[in-house]
């Protein structure tokens, strides 16, 4: 398993554009960088924009953007896991790859069964943002079930009794940023 956060920590975003996808980058100002991008198919040479303080780019014509490893995923057309374990063989010795620690899922105290089967690890965790929290909260996606094809976040009373399961889709358009309540 790859741990994300280690990688965008054995690298940065300029580093792939230029080394790892071997984009031809030209300087922007105001600390950003600009690239033809390989997956589109465009010939215009400002298609990408890479922000490298931020850490992030964005495709103007597919509209779409984000880190590193969402770079890489666009510009190769893999999966965000793919691309991680490609530039994880790149930038991460087998020292520096850390094993992650399983965090213990919250105790059930009746209500529904919990759902086993449901994959922490899939991209659309990692997508949706929960990817930090999956396998504490529960939160995974379902490959089969009533919950097949959905990210499946589970639903407790405040005393920890599991009442059900919110089903999230792919093709969702998310907020920037997830607000606590």
């Amino acid at each position: 398993m790859i741990d994300f956060k280690a990688l965008k920590v054995a690298t940065n975003i300029e580093e792939v554009a230029r080394g790892f996808l071997s984009l031809t980058i030209t300087e922007d100002k105001d600390d950003t960088l600009r690239a033809v991008c390989p997956s589109c198919e465009s010939e215009d040479p400002r298609a990408i924009i890479i922000t490298p303080s931020k850490g992030l780019f964005y495709c103007f014509k597919s509209e779409k953007g984000g880190d590193l490893i969402s770079l890489v995923a666009h510009c190769h057309r893999t999966s965000l896991k793919d691309s991680a374990v490609e530039l994880s063989k790149v930038y991460m010795d087998d020292e520096s790859k850390p094993e992650p620690q399983k965090e213990e899922r919250p105790k059930d105290v009746g209500g529904f069964n919990p759902l086993t089967y449901l994959d922490m690890d899939h991209p659309l965790v990692e997508e949706l943002g929960f990817k930090s929290i999956a396998d504490k909260a529960g939160i995974g996606y379902a490959r089969k079930g009533m919950m097949r094809s959905h990210l499946a976040i589970p639903i407790r009373l405040p005393d920890g009794r599991l009442v059900g399961y919110l089903g999230v889709k792919g093709d969702v358009k998310v907020p920037l940023k997830w607000k606590a309540a």
